[in-house]
């Protein structure tokens, strides 16, 4: 009987051990699968990319200009652009423009379209300098008298990241449009914001050697 007790102690006192032992160590409650995904998501969306070189983006635009050169002196300016990497540190885009005024009672438009393609060198961190060259086509109706011709572009810059999600583009262009015997040399700065991870904004200022002076401002869709 004595050894019994003793025996039935002894596993009491074990139990008694076992027991906060185990309860110390209980494995923690696992995480919902709801919050799992919603931190998956949160994740996702922290995109670390910039600015429009090296994108796949599709974008409109919308502007105005002060137009001096000649009549009429005020331009609205409507724009579409679709840019597709290439390779890497090779652009490719097709664009529009269209831009119209009126002054003296007659109309004025120039419709614009052309390909661009753009080089440049991703290597450099936060700067990418980059060439850009774009051919095309113009047509204009200036007051009544329509023509059209040939156009191209040639110019350079460089994207430089000021901040996480923004980025300036300075540049500096020459165009000319041989049928019409014009040409100018433009200077100009782009900036843009990666607000999220599917779209950007853009707020650009031009001006050129007649002084005529535009403002742009665009949203772009990310793919």
């Amino acid at each position: 009987m004595k050894t019994s007790l003793k025996h039935l102690l002894v596993a009491t006192a074990a139990l008694g051990l076992i027991g906060p032992a185990s309860a110390q160590q209980a494995p923690e409650p696992a995480t919902p699968i709801s919050t799992s995904l919603t931190a998956a998501g949160a994740s996702t969306m922290q995109d670390d990319r910039y600015g429009l070189l090296g994108e796949d983006y599709t974008g409109v635009r919308f502007g105005y200009v002060h137009h001096t050169a000649a009549p009429p002196r005020a331009l609205h300016r409507y724009g579409f652009v679709s840019n597709r990497p290439l390779a890497p540190g090779l652009d490719t885009a097709f664009n529009y423009d269209y831009r119209t005024g009126g002054a003296n009672g007659n109309d004025y438009w120039w419709h614009d379209t052309g390909i661009t393609v753009a080089g440049y060198l991703a290597s450099l961190g936060e700067v990418k300098p980059f060439l850009a060259g774009n051919a095309g086509w113009q047509w204009r109706n200036l007051g009544g008298v329509r023509s059209n011709g040939f156009a191209y572009t040639a110019g350079t810059g460089a994207e430089i990241r000021l901040a996480r999600q923004l980025a300036v583009a300075p540049y500096v262009d020459y165009q000319e449009v041989p049928h019409f015997n014009e040409h100018a040399w433009t200077y100009g700065a782009n900036g843009t914001y990666r607000f999220a991870r599917d779209w950007s904004g853009l707020l650009g200022a031009e001006l050129d050697e007649h002084h005529n002076l535009g403002y742009t401002l665009g949203m772009n869709r990310h793919f």
